[in-house]
């Protein structure tokens, strides 16, 4: 029996994947309220952490959806953050620990109240 197909490979590419973002809307999802920065002054000297915090709030703001991303893969976005916010800071050379990456997410879902 045939399998029912209401969504193409590339439409389902579309929805499931990391944003492709210039750079008006990366000015726009990425942009920090004053409970993003302390949350940030929070976090201490870790870059990598604070960028992929960034990150996740960027993205969640565009799609409504959480990704699990390296820097690497996504150097455009990385590079916007830190010219942004870290002016100076190089592209991190290591990815944040899965623990870090799901606090970080956990704090993205309290501050749009997907979590109580």
């Amino acid at each position: 029996m045939a399998r029912l197909s209401i969504l193409t490979k590339d439409e389902v590419r579309t929805l499931y994947s990391i944003p492709s973002l210039d750079d008006e809307e990366r000015s726009f999802v990425f942009t920090l309220d004053e409970n993003d920065k302390s949350h940030l002054a929070a976090l201490g000297d870790d870059t990598a952490r604070k960028v992929n915090y960034i990150l996740q709030l960027g993205y969640y703001r565009a799609v409504n959806y959480f990704f699990r991303f390296s820097f690497q893969k996504h150097p455009e976005d990385v590079q916007f953050v830190l010219n942004w916010y870290f002016p100076g800071e190089s592209l991190p050379k290591k990815q944040i620990s899965k623990n870090y990456h799901y606090q970080n997410r956990a704090e993205v879902m309290r501050k749009f109240a997907v979590v109580e």
